[in-house]
Parts: structure tokens; sequence; C-alpha cells
């Protein structure tokens, strides 16, 4: 998919549209600040931005503005559901919530709101996130339907209008090609977020795919996905909730199934699954054996720029196959494999965090070499080197327990602290005890 930022077109091709060009391109910077779409790019033909600008600008008029559904599949979210339609109010003209077995006071919860514009109904839950979805489409009577889960709350918006004010210029400008659009879903107190797709147009027969964490595809033309700056706080991401709800089992099943039911190899899959998930699991060596499929071009050889098959997915599944690779305990594979992807995208975080957590593995892996030698050097020492050497051979027990410390082994070192009589051996050790006694290690 190749996108574009519709006011650059707009602006390179000014002189195709009007006379009065300086007046228009002041007026689309205007519109650009107003409605941040400068951040908003998707995919659009010239073709149609070959209407007049003064046409465009009228059509933004607040009596002209489109309608927004928000369909909500629930269950047992007495907790969340109350705030989650409440923050949805202000943008949603329809909110259907559609209950699948909740056995706690959710429907309570959803009835004591007692608004108007809520639509209450029930759906027995089938494990497949995308028929659920697509099922619900008939019951909602907006133009464009914002799907919301039952523990995601919308941040706050200064204008509650922009999300309106938007779809109505994109149905302007792209009435006939099939658009979704995606939102910010950040996981709780973090600034870790996902951008899932989650606007539909009814009118363009788009549909959701994917036993789970689906995404809307189009089955006749191409479609056109649209980046926005709305915002909601997923506390389906929070630790408790994913215990609740068993998720990661049953995301990681259902992602496998996914693979499994695709012709194709599934690299969205692929890329979704978490490897520490696996890590018990018959799957997890057919899993980094799919992903090699899906990345190398020849998997005899490791993966580098000139041995990776490009896909939107690449930075994903890369940084996938060096986890799987540091499960292994294959540390230089790891290094490799990040240094690939650091060469295509040098500022992602999870490279540059899997790449200094596998120096500092692989530092520990020496330490402990170093350790064993060390122990060696001790025990072989002969019984007369402390009045040779005119030092406590207990200098070098010192020296182990600095080791333990050093990769964690804190009974050890107790144990080995405890039993330093000589006063410069214990001088060596002291600090790093003080430490210990004062639980400043974790």
């Amino acid at each position: 998919m190749k996108y574009y930022n519709f006011i650059n077109i707009i602006k390179e091709n000014l002189a195709n549209l009007s006379q009065t060009s300086k007046v228009v391109a002041k007026k689309i910077i205007d519109i650009d600040t107003y409605f941040n779409l400068s951040k908003n790019e998707f995919d659009i033909s010239i073709d149609l931005i070959n209407h007049s600008i003064e046409d465009f600008l009228n059509n933004l008029k607040l009596e002209n503005l489109t309608t927004i559904s928000t369909i909500i599949l629930v269950k047992n979210q007495e907790n969340y559901i109350g705030n989650v339609i409440k923050h949805i109010s202000e943008l949603a003209d329809e909110i259907v919530v559609v209950d699948t077995g909740s056995t706690d006071n959710t429907i309570s919860v959803v009835e004591s709101l007692n608004k108007s514009n809520v639509i209450l109904s029930e759906d027995k839950w089938v494990e497949d996130y995308s028929l659920m979805r697509n099922k619900q489409l008939s019951k909602a009577s907006g133009e464009w339907i914002f799907f919301l889960d039952s523990d995601e709350i919308l941040q706050p918006i200064s204008d509650k209008n922009y999300l309106k004010q938007l779809l109505t210029l994109i149905d302007y400008l792209s009435p006939d090609n099939p658009v979704a659009l995606s939102i910010k879903s950040y996981a709780p107190k973090t600034e870790m977020f996902f951008e899932p797709l989650r606007l539909l147009r009814q009118k363009d027969e788009t549909k959701f795919t994917g036993l789970v964490h689906e995404t809307i595809v189009s089955n006749n033309k191409l479609l056109s996905e649209i980046e926005t700056n709305i915002s909601v706080t997923n506390y389906g991401l929070s630790s408790s909730e994913i215990q609740k709800f068993d998720k990661e089992k049953r995301y990681t099943n259902l992602l496998l199934k996914n693979i499994k039911l695709d012709d194709k190899l599934d690299i969205r899959s692929l890329s979704q699954i978490d490897p520490h998930a696996l890590a018990n699991s018959k799957e997890k060596y057919s899993y980094k054996a799919m992903l090699e499929k899906s990345l190398s071009i020849d998997t005899s050889q490791p993966v580098s720029l000139i041995n990776i098959k490009h896909s939107k997915y690449d930075i994903f599944l890369i940084h996938r196959y060096a986890q799987m690779q540091l499960e292994d305990d294959d540390l230089s594979g790891t290094l490799r494999t990040i240094h690939t992807g650091l060469k295509l995208k040098p500022d992602y975080i999870p490279f540059i965090l899997l790449k200094y957590q596998a120096i500092l593995l692989e530092n520990h892996k020496k330490l402990r070499e170093n350790l064993q030698y060390l122990f060696l050097d001790y025990l072989s020492l002969p019984s007369d080197a402390a009045d040779t050497s005119h030092v406590s051979p207990q200098v070098l027990e010192a020296l182990i327990g600095e080791y333990y410390f050093s990769i964690g082994e804190f009974d050890n070192f107790e144990n080995v602290y405890e039993k330093i009589t000589d006063e410069s051996a214990r001088q060596i050790i002291h600090p790093l005890y003080k430490k210990f006694e004062n639980n400043e290690v974790k």
C-alpha cells in the first residue's frame, strides 16, 4: 500500500485547479492546521483532487457532516462499560452495545445510563473476532462505523466535531474508493500503543478478517488506510485483564489457527504472535521455521539486508525472529538479526532494547565462564600460596563473591561473604554486602 498526504498533493497541483492559487493555498494551510490532516496519509488518486477548492471548502459546513455509529461488543465489563459509553457519546450519533454473555452487572450498568442513543442487544459469542464484528454491522444506521472495545476509553478531544469533519472530508475526496481509519490504542500508564483499523464506511462493503487482532479488508478495490489522532486507553492491555480473559493463550491459539487456515503464509498473524507465549509449547520450533520462511530468501543463510523478502511487516517479523533466537540462547544470531533490523529502522526502540538485552546476557555468560576459571585457579592454589604471595587466598573468595553479585546469585554471594575472615578480603566485598543488606539489589 502506497500512502500520500493529500494536502501536499493539493498544494503540488494548485496550478491545475485555480487561478487564485495563493488565496487557496492559505486556506489549505489553515485547514491543514485545524484538522491535523498533515498526519493523516492515505492512498488517493490525483484525479479526485480535480475539484474546485471552493467546493471542497464549502463541503465542510457543519450541517453537512456525516453520521457515526459506534459498535461495542461486551462481556463481563461492569467496571469499564459505563465510562466507555460516556466518553464516546460526544462523537457518536448512535451507540450499539452487543452483550455476548455477561454474568456480572454489565447489562444493568448499560441500562442505568438511560441514554436514548444507546441500543442494547445480545449475541452468542463465537471465538472469531472478525465474525462477531461483521455480524453487528446490520444493527447500525450510521454512514460510518466506529468499532470500540468494551475496555477502551476515549481520550479527551478538544473539538468534538473533529472526527465527523474528517470523515466528511474523506467522503468528499474519496466517495467511491473503500476507506478505513486507524486509531491509537494505548496501554494504561505507558507510551506503548497499537494502531488498529477501527472505522469503516458502510457503503464501502468492507469487512473485518482474522480470528483475532482483526483488520479491515476490501474485496473488490484497493483499501485506503488513514491514520488518525483519535486515541483510546485500552485497559484490556493491563495484566489483570489479560489474566482475567486468558488472553495470551487464547490469542496465540487463534493466531496459529489463522496461519493454518490461510493457503499462503499469513505473515501478519506471524508478526503478532508473542514468542514468550510459545516458550514451553510444541509450536515453538514450527513458529520459528515459519518466521525464517517468511523473512529469508534463502533459509540456509542468516537474515541480512540482502537475504530478506520485503513486506510491510519486515520490522515486526525481524523483531519476532530475534526474540526467538534470544529464547534459544543464540546470542550472536540475535545480535546479527538485530543489526539487520537497525539498518532498516535505526530508531526502532524494540530493536535497541533487544540488542542490549542480548549484550547483557552475553556478558553474564562470559562472567559465568570466567567464574568457572576463577574457581579452578583458586582450587589449584598450593597450600603455601599465602606465604609466597603475602596475601590471603580469601581475596580470591571475595572476587568470587563479586562475580556472584554481578550475575544476581545473591544467596551464593551471602554465603561467600559470611565465610570470609580475612579483613583485607572482607573490605573488597563489604560495600556490595551493604547494598545487599539494605535491600538495594533485586
